[in-house]
């Protein structure tokens, strides 16, 4: 035991002190070694070849020995300025026996991460062709060469000659075998990323990941290429591929077939230049096929002729996350490049496509033609189930339907041409479509559409609505009309949809339409904008029309809605006993913001109703259990929202002329506070014939001029400011010798009664200020009797002019002023 324990250590012994002796031999001589070396790729080199360090490496390369080149640069011969390689390491590897016996033949070359630019210029002068042909085999080193390695090198192949241009990732790989024989098998295996494959002006490969594993005979003397077994996997797609490749003087020709085995839909559609990530949640099955052939010559006049047929038999798709089964799929598939061999004369087919969605059926063809301008002939028909829509578009919207939906499709004609107005007569779009659907329920909202039914009919780009109707709940929706430039507004971008519908409804509740809208934490900033380039108009008439208390007859406006300005016009209803007339404009600006301006008169309007319907405009002071009468009133408004739809209070301007008939104040705290002066009873109950005033509102603040108000309880003069939230400042004017009627006398000239100069008698003038649950009376006794006559002098400024000063708007504004005979002021929409 103990002499098989010397044995074994002396061998590693003997295996040790070697290895030392070697490594001490190669780097005593690593000088001579390193310029031998440098000094004959210079030599054999036509390039001029820049290196930054050099050092020995005996492990990196192992079991080789090697020179690892540093920041190597490869100047181009051809192309001034411009490098043919540059990389980061060239690991140069020899065999150890060959470096003791000086025999300094090259048996590795390794590349790492760098670029790689190929070239050939219009002459067919390339780049590439560095290697001096005058050496003797005695001087050539690297015509023992057995191996290639490149590893993270960009490759760009550009040929002139040829028109032929590559871009590819070349991450892991090998070419092994013997670089010196004539004639010679090559294996080719490793990983590339195929940024773009391009012969002509045709696209072969884009954006694919490619997998090599065969085998490349190379005959040096007749300069050609032999693809033999082994196969290339391209994404999911895995082919076979044989043939070979000649280098010719003036042209290469290739004749190379391929077919792929063990085919799966999902690695059929790998080949698209488009990634469907839908159907990655698919499990495929089915017979399908996929071969073709690329054959002919490249150069500069011609390219090779490339065919390919693909097809699905009896083809199945499932998703489990829904139960979603898409059966009896066939397709019959083929690409050409065509006679000419150009963009010009590609063509691809679609024929006889099916499917069956559980009940349903898709059926139809597609061919497209010239792929330099596409021309596309489609038809398609169908008849759907609406539950396998849903599972289908896996759409998180609406969670269940009932009903079906039956489709017609035709497209002719050049893409370019559906978005020209000028060749839609070269077009032909034609189709219908015929919806019924029932019990259609949203996720995240107890509300469902009890039935919709639609029939639309496509003419050319424009569709047709013959009918639509829908009810929600008690709602109902009938609409009829034409929508125009559809087809382009889908497929391009920046087209324009016109849209000109008349809507009807007997019965709205608008409350039912009102979806919540879904939060999205990583949205916060989310806005919303009119888009520009929808142009609508539509006729709008409701029979009954109902929003929270709010509750209207016989509505009718017309809607005008262009890009970024969107306006309601002659909106007219019954409602609160009387009637509204209304118009409005909203215009979204460049920075997001919306401006939102209207008129609208009032007519014998109930104010308790108005009160009760308009949930006392947000406030609970003055509410309609206080207030009865009528009301006659015209408004103009003008106001500024964000983007989120914020009102910007400091720029919300109102003005009104408000005329109330017969009214009354009930139970109304405030007026309690006069109970000093007037006896309680009447204050609680405070009758007046008419009353009439211009209300301004701007800064938060409503602005009262001086009226008179005449009342059972007694008559006032006052005006003021009461503001958003509730501070009053009222100044009021009350006639000594009513007070004294009503029993009420003031003492010792506590208020400092002035005589009138108009012999009419003594008047007291008061402010009331604070706020509304804390008021406080006080006598001014400077000015105040000229300061009632003077203060809050009103003169109603147009919208125009309140749009330029209090919204900052410029001279570009979109209402204008127009005065009648009597001298009031309307506005209208320019």
């Amino acid at each position: 035991m103990k002499t098989a324990f010397k044995i074994i250590s002396l061998f590693f012994l003997v295996i040790i002190l070697s290895a030392a002796g070697m490594a001490a031999y190669l780097y005593s001589n690593q000088t001579i070694i390193k310029n031998y070396v440098l000094e004959k790729i210079n030599e054999q080199l036509i390039a001029k070849i820049a290196i930054q360090e050099i050092d020995l490496e005996l492990f990196s390369q192992f079991p080789k020995v090697s020179l690892d080149l540093k920041g190597v640069k490869i100047s181009d011969p051809i192309q001034d300025k411009k490098y043919l390689l540059t990389a980061q390491h060239i690991f140069i590897g020899f065999n150890l026996y060959d470096i003791i016996s000086k025999n300094y033949n090259i048996k590795l070359i390794t590349l790492d991460s760098g670029n790689c630019n190929l070239y050939t210029d219009k002459k067919g002068h390339k780049n590439f062709d560095i290697i001096k042909h005058n050496n003797s085999d005695d001087e050539n080193i690297f015509l023992q060469l057995e191996q290639v390695q490149i590893n993270k090198m960009a490759l760009h192949y550009l040929d002139l000659e040829s028109i032929q241009e590559y871009k590819i990732r070349l991450n892991n790989v090998k070419l092994s075998g013997s670089f010196n024989n004539v004639k010679e098998d090559i294996t080719c295996s490793g990983k590339m990323f195929v940024e773009q494959l391009k012969t002509g002006s045709i696209t072969l490969i884009k954006n694919k990941n490619v997998d090599l594993d065969f085998v490349l005979g190379i005959d040096s003397k007749k300069e050609m290429f032999t693809i033999k077994e082994g196969s290339i996997r391209m994404g999911e797609l895995k082919l076979d591929a044989q043939g070979n490749i000649k280098n010719g003087k003036k042209n290469i020709f290739v004749n190379v077939s391929f077919s792929a085995r063990q085919l799966s839909i999902e690695s059929l559609l790998s080949m698209m230049p488009f990634k469907l990530n839908a159907i990655a949640e698919y499990e495929s099955s089915g017979d399908i096929y996929f071969n073709g052939f690329v054959k002919g010559n490249i150069d500069k006049q011609e390219q090779p002729n490339i065919e390919i047929d693909f097809g699905i038999k009896n083809g199945k798709l499932n998703r489990s996350i829904n139960n979603l089964s898409i059966q009896n799929i066939n397709c019959k598939g083929h690409f050409s490049n065509g006679k000419k061999r150009k963009m010009e004369t590609a063509l691809l087919e679609l024929k006889s496509v099916s499917m069956q969605l559980k009940d349903g059926t898709i059926s139809g063809n597609l061919r497209v033609t010239n792929f330099a301008q596409p021309f596309i002939d489609t038809d398609f028909k169908g008849h759907l189930d609406a539950s396998q829509l849903i599972s289908l578009f896996n759409n998180k919207n609406i969670s269940r339907a009932n009903g079906e939906v039956n489709f017609n499709l035709i497209l002719h004609g050049k893409l370019t041409d559906f978005s020209n107005k000028n060749n839609w007569g070269n077009t032909q779009s034609a189709g219908s479509f015929d919806i019924d659907l029932q019990h259609v329920k949203f996720n995240n909202n107890p509300k469902e559409i009890e039935s919709l039914k639609a029939s639309l009919t496509l003419n050319q780009n424009d569709v047709t609505i013959n009918s639509f109707t829908s009810t929600l709940q008690k709602s109902d929706i009938a609409i009829k009309g034409k929508f125009i430039n559809v087809i382009p507004y889908i497929l391009l971008d920046k087209q324009k949809l016109e849209v000109d519908i008349d809507y009807t409804s007997d019965y709205i509740d608008l409350e039912h339409f009102m979806m919540p809208i879904a939060v999205d934490n990583d949205k916060n900033d989310a806005i919303l904008q009119l888009p520009e380039n929808i142009l609508l108009i539509a006729k709008v008439k409701v029979n009954k029309f109902i929003f929270h208390e709010f509750d209207a007859q016989n509505l009718t406006a017309i809607i005008n809605w262009k890009g970024k300005k969107l306006s309601i016009e002659n909106l007219s209803c019954q409602t609160m006993n009387g009637y509204i007339l209304a118009n409005g404009q909203i215009e979204n600006t460049n920075d997001g913001r919306f401006l939102i301006s209207s008129t609208s008169t009032l007519k014998n309007i109930n104010i308790n109703e108005l009160f009760r319907q308009c949930n006392n405009f947000g406030q609970t002071e003055l509410t309609n259990k206080h207030l009865f009468g009528v009301m006659n009133a015209t408004f103009d408004l003008a106001s500024v929202w964000s983007s989120k739809l914020d009102c910007d209070m400091e720029k919300l301007y109102t003005f009104g002329e408000v005329q109330i008939l017969n009214g009354e104040i009930v139970e109304y705290k405030p007026l309690e506070s006069l109970s000093k002066y007037v006896d309680v009873e009447d204050l609680r109950h405070l009758r007046f014939a008419e009353l009439k005033n211009k209300i301004e509102i701007k800064n938060k603040t409503i602005f009262i001029p001086s009226m008179d108000m005449r009342s059972n309880a007694l008559n006032i003069t006052l005006s003021g400011t009461h503001t958003f939230d509730n501070r009053l400042d009222y100044k009021l004017k009350l006639k000594l010798s009513e007070l004294l009627k009503k029993k009420r006398k003031p003492s010792n000239n506590e208020f400092g009664e002035e005589e009138e100069t108009d012999g009419k008698g003594l008047y007291l003038y008061l402010t009331m200020r604070g706020p509304i649950d804390n008021l406080k009376f006080n006598y001014d006794k400077v000015g105040v009797k000229n300061k009632m006559k003077q203060d809050l002098k009103i003169e109603k400024e147009n919208i125009k002019d309140i749009l330029k000063k209090e919204l900052g708007i410029g001279k570009d504004s979109t209402i204008k002023e127009k005065k009648n005979t009597n001298e009031e002021m309307e506005f209208e929409k320019e």
